[in-house]
């Protein structure tokens, strides 16, 4: 800056608040709290028409020959005198075809930038342009390298930690793409078995379901309409209930290239059910022999009352008695 012999540089960005305010975010020189307290815009209003809002508004270099004497610098003419700035440029930073910003360059003489020297900073600005957008590239680029890891982070630590069996098959490889730890903890085989041989899981299933699962995997689950409950077989002969559900995944094309599926564990919810079925049985039995023996009885009653009368009738030495 002083081997230039300017007094003040800075470069500002252009806000899109309603304002259109252009924010400083860099500057080098003589400053002395200048930006701290000038406010500068981009619009059409009187604090948008010096070289800073114009230059970002039209996309073109303007040039202040005179801070004394120009009429649109007078919003900041005191300010700029008294630290001593006699000129100034403003040069569009342009990105993407439009103007994003602009280098400002203040000189303490007036009349201080001619054509050459307009073009030669024109075609710094025009470097410091793409510096920028390179270097917004690249954080960009962190930013969403970083942004992934997280989001990965986090779905691992949900998928993880879920009792329910989630997993993810590529249709076309009849390849599992994922399979989270709940699947060593319900069907009793290990994630890696499953990897190694996709259809592995249905050995596990009950010879009785076995048959319609193996249909319904091939049929609906590329459908979306695969929703179905069946048993699996433990290493101790025992078994449990499994309830899934599974959807397809189509590509751009609409074609179905993975399928996403949940199995649930549901084996106590069985048990309750089916303990409940019971009750309800045995309260639908007790009603029935309730009524059957309130129906037995009445007729019971009858059959004593006449015997009793038939009996109050007879002699004594009756046989019959």
């Amino acid at each position: 800056i002083t081997g230039g012999g300017y007094r003040l540089t800075w470069i500002g960005f252009a806000g899109q608040d309603q304002d259109k305010t252009v924010h400083p975010i860099t500057c080098a020189g003589y400053e002395e709290g200048y930006l701290e307290t000038v406010r500068i815009t981009w619009g059409e209003d009187e604090r948008g028409r010096g070289p800073t809002g114009t230059a970002i508004r039209t996309g073109r270099p303007a040039v202040c020959k005179n801070v004394a004497e120009d009429p649109d610098y007078a919003p900041w003419r005191a300010d700029a005198v008294r630290r001593g700035y006699g000129s100034s440029i403003a040069l569009p930073l342009i990105g993407e075809g439009r103007p994003f910003g602009a280098l400002n360059i203040y000189a303490p003489e007036p009349n201080a930038f001619d054509d050459e020297e307009v073009a030669l900073l024109t075609e710094l600005a025009e470097d410091l342009a793409y510096g920028i957008l390179t270097l917004r590239g690249r954080t960009a680029h962190t930013l969403t390298e970083q942004a992934l890891r997280e989001s990965e982070e986090r779905f691992r630590q949900v998928v993880e930690n879920i009792r329910e069996v989630l997993w993810m098959k590529d249709v076309r490889q009849n390849q599992i793409i994922y399979v989270n730890p709940a699947y060593g903890e319900i069907w009793g085989r290990s994630c890696e078995s499953l990897y190694l041989s996709p259809d592995s899981w249905l050995d596990a299933v009950h010879p009785i379901d076995r048959k319609r699962i193996m249909e319904a995997a091939l049929s609906k689950q590329v459908q979306g309409t695969y929703e179905e409950v069946y048993r699996i077989m433990q290493s101790d002969g025992t078994f449990r209930w499994i309830a899934e559900r599974a959807f397809a995944v189509k590509d751009e094309s609409g074609e179905v290239c993975r399928v996403v599926g949940i199995a649930e564990d549901i084996t106590e919810r069985k048990m309750i059910e089916d303990q409940l079925h019971h009750a309800q049985k045995m309260e639908i039995i007790g009603k029935l022999a309730g009524g059957v023996a309130h129906d037995f009885n009445n007729i019971l009653t009858a059959i004593i009352g006449y015997a009793t009368l038939l009996q109050m009738k007879m002699p004594e030495d009756d046989p019959l008695k």
